[in-house]
């Protein structure tokens, strides 16, 4: 009897009917599949990683990064350059963030 209920569940994931609230921009008519049993979760949800927002930066001298610890960085003129340590961006994968004025995304993904 459990199996069974896994197997139902899964096979309502797999219909467009449940997908059409996640994207509703999509047009699921136009599809080369034979079965929407083909398709597998490729992992968390869509919101399921939450990012990080409104991030506070503190100077280089104040973080205790270790010089080995990679990190993601950006430099822009003008601006004081930015380290992204990638202890953090495994978990969260994606950090909204502004410089002056100016917007921007830094993305990781640890399984690529």
């Amino acid at each position: 009897m459990f199996f069974g209920i896994i197997l139902y569940a899964t096979a309502s994931f797999a219909d467009p009917r449940f997908w059409q609230y996640e994207f509703p921009e999509t047009d699921f008519t136009k599809t080369s599949l034979e079965s929407w049993l083909e398709i597998r979760s490729g992992g968390v949800g869509k919101d399921g990683i939450p990012a990080l927002d409104h991030v506070e930066m503190i100077a280089v001298a104040e973080a205790n990064i270790p010089a080995t610890e990679p990190v993601i960085t950006l430099e822009l003129a003008g601006q004081a350059a930015r380290a992204y340590p990638l202890r953090y961006s495994t978990w969260h994968e994606i950090v909204n963030d502004y410089m002056g004025d100016i917007p921007f995304t830094v993305t990781f993904c640890p399984t690529a």
